[in-house]
């Protein structure tokens, strides 16, 4: 695919910057309803820590207790269970209940404001009512007893006349407690209403149920329905003060609730005002928002349970139906001094449910971004011409720069501009020029390396015919000697050559350590003091020992390289140095030596292959590659080989940054 056709892609791709905004607005939503979380999160604590004295002294820590369900409308006392279908039944517990088979009462409980509720099922089928103007007789009647704090009670003995309206003996509350006796197949129904003391903190409830046992006998026996009077039941309800600070607590559009410890409703405030909320005409935008409201409100619907035992608080999301509003949900604990918990606040609010998008100006950028794609993508494939014809410009020189032979017909000429194509041109033409450099090298290196085998080959040739010709067994000895010195020149140049071709692979296997190098260069000095002779081996070391992370194999090879260059080079009775110094970022270490000054010209290339600065009348074979090791090891530890000319001296060493 040309540059052109991919620039045109990137040009198509560009008209998904929509979805980038889109994605924007997400982002911008998750983070506004983050921060409605912690909001509400903090307004709930506020709340809480308000209600929470109050609630201590309403509300009873006793798993036993029993709970007033708060009821919105009054209860119609008319003896039938039909206003108390959404309140369960209750039953004393089993411990106290009576043995054999003896009839067990149900009860509901429910309060409504300072008045209390309370519905009986007595499964009794011969109720003994009272008979006006009956003296000492005995009819079933029921005990109801409130408790208070400082031990004091308020009890209504409650009975009947008959089916229908029930009569109380209680002076305090004459007047006030109504209720009806009513009879059912299971026995008979009791529904009270009586006022609800500020303080009432239990309750009990027992039926002295009075039967005929044979003729004129009757049987008294006193029946516990909730609680005893010894051991009354504890109640779960809400004070008129409670309720009032709760009301004026709960915020606008909010829903608030109260609830025991086992999540029972016991008071609700509902001004969720925000129920409906206006749908959007407009298509493009309906859409947008539709989108958004998938993307977005789709990960808050799977909420993790809350195990029985986490007591912490929590707010989510949540989004019923199909509604353009949704509602954060905070849960928090209400608890006593010692941390027990004893009920919950939920504090609901319901808000639009993609606020991002409400404003206009967002669909305002998204129309902006389409009309702004279209100018990128046609400035683009104007951009994508022009830089097109540079690379295939640049391509047509490269090709161009050799002749069908392969041979390099002139430089290339590098670009001015200072751009990513411009250092590929400048970086083509060097390279470009070295390789033409390495090839007009490779071009004289088979007349050399012919010249340098045609002499040990010769040799070879000429002192075996000798040797064959040889007088005496001195003659072919000798003959056979200078054949195998031959023999051995051509073996050591057949070596050296594949050694370079492997060189730079074998150095890149090694590894680097820790290791101390003034110890290494001490024990090098020590070594080489005697190979070098008759020249002198100096160490110019710091006192200190030095740790580097390098390869101590790595150094110490190439510091046998700079030896023996510097061997080479040195007048018998010369000095060499082998030190380590200290740099601005790094240390350099060095090989110095007393001889001729390098050439400056020269300089830069001695550190490239096949390049030997020593006069070739000696019988040793030498290929350049002995600082071509010394480089490539500099660069492996990522620094760099140097050569320099010092006064009466020639230094080479190796930077090692830190």
């Amino acid at each position: 695919m040309t540059l052109r056709k991919q620039l045109i892609v990137i040009g198509v791709l560009l008209f998904t910057l929509p979805l980038a905004v889109i994605r924007f607005a997400m982002q911008l939503e998750e983070t506004l309803r983050e921060s409605q979380k912690n909001a509400h999160l903090e307004l709930t604590r506020y709340i809480v820590d308000i209600l929470q004295p109050i609630w201590e002294q309403d509300v009873s820590s006793s798993p036993d207790a029993l709970l007033l369900e708060s009821i919105d409308r009054p209860i119609i006392l008319d003896g039938y269970s039909e206003d108390w279908s959404q309140i369960p039944w209750s039953q004393i517990p089993p411990a106290t209940q009576s043995a054999g088979n003896e009839p067990v009462t149900a009860f509901k409980l429910a309060s409504r404001g300072q008045r209390l509720y309370l519905l009986l099922k007595l499964p009794d089928e011969s109720i003994g009512y009272r008979q006006p103007g009956a003296a000492g007789q005995l009819y079933d009647q029921i005990r109801l007893t409130l408790h208070f704090p400082d031990n004091s009670t308020l009890e209504h003995l409650i009975f009947a006349e008959g089916p229908g309206q029930i009569r109380a003996d209680n002076s305090l509350n004459a007047g006030l407690l109504f209720g009806v006796w009513q009879e059912i197949p299971e026995g008979s129904l009791l529904e009270l209403s009586l006022p609800l003391p500020s303080g009432a903190h239990s309750i009990s409830v027992e039926w002295e149920d009075v039967d005929r046992t044979s003729g004129y006998v009757f049987s008294r026996t006193l029946r516990p329905v909730i609680g005893s009077a010894n051991n009354p039941a504890e109640l779960v309800y809400l004070s008129d003060k409670l309720i009032k600070l709760t009301k004026s607590l709960t915020p606008e559009d909010s829903r608030l609730r109260l609830l025991t410890a086992d999540r029972n409703l016991l008071l609700e405030v509902d001004r969720d005002l925000n129920r409906d909320l206006p749908q959007n005409t407009e298509l493009w935008k309906s859409l947008v928002r539709r989108v958004l409201q998938f993307l977005v409100d789709s990960p808050e619907q799977s909420i993790s349970p809350r195990s029985e035992s986490d007591t912490s608080p929590r707010s989510h999301w949540e989004n019923p139906g199909q509604t353009e509003l949704a509602s954060i949900n905070t849960l928090y604990p209400l608890k006593t001094s010692d941390g027990k918990l004893t009920g919950w606040l939920s504090l609901e609010k319901r808000t639009p449910r993609v606020a991002a998008v409400a404003n206009d100006a967002l669909f305002s950028v998204i129309s902006g971004v389409f009309a702004l794609i279209i100018i990128v993508v046609t400035g683009l494939l104007g951009y994508a011409s022009w830089l097109s014809w540079r690379i295939r410009t640049l391509k047509d020189d490269i090709v161009q720069s050799l002749d069908p032979e392969n041979r390099f017909r002139y430089e290339l000429h590098p670009s001015r501009l200072n751009d990513e194509v411009g250092d590929l041109s400048r970086n083509f033409a060097l390279m470009m020029s070295r390789l033409k450099g390495y090839s007009d090298y490779m071009e004289t290196f088979a007349s050399k390396l012919t010249h340098e085998c045609r002499t040990p080959l010769a040799i070879v040739t000429s002192s075996l015919q000798l040797a064959e010709q040889a007088d005496s067994e001195e003659e072919r000895r000798e003959y056979l000697n200078r054949a195998n010195t031959g023999a051995r020149r051509i073996s050591k140049l057949l070596t050296a050559m594949r050694q370079a071709s492997q060189l730079e692979a074998i150095i890149q296997t090694q590894e680097k350590q820790e290791f101390n190098i003034t110890a290494m260069l001490n024990d090098l000095h020590q070594g080489y003091s005697e190979v070098v002779y008759p020249c002198r081996l100096e160490a110019k070391l710091p006192e200190q020992q030095i740790t580097l992370n390098a390869s101590p194999d790595l150094l110490a090879q190439a510091i046998d390289k700079l030896i023996e260059n510097a061997r080479d080079f040195t007048p018998e009775g010369g000095i060499i140095s082998l030190g380590l110094v200290r740099e601005t970022r790094g240390w350099l270490l060095f090989v110095e030596n007393e001889g001729p000054a390098i050439p400056e010209d020269k300089i830069q290339s001695l550190f490239e292959p096949f390049i030997s600065e020593r006069q070739s009348g000696d019988d040793e074979l030498h290929l350049g590659l002995g600082l071509v090791i010394v480089r490539l090891v500099a660069e492996y530890h990522g620094g760099s080989a140097l050569a320099q000319n010092l006064e009466g001296k020639v230094r080479f060493g190796i930077r090692i940054p830190d």
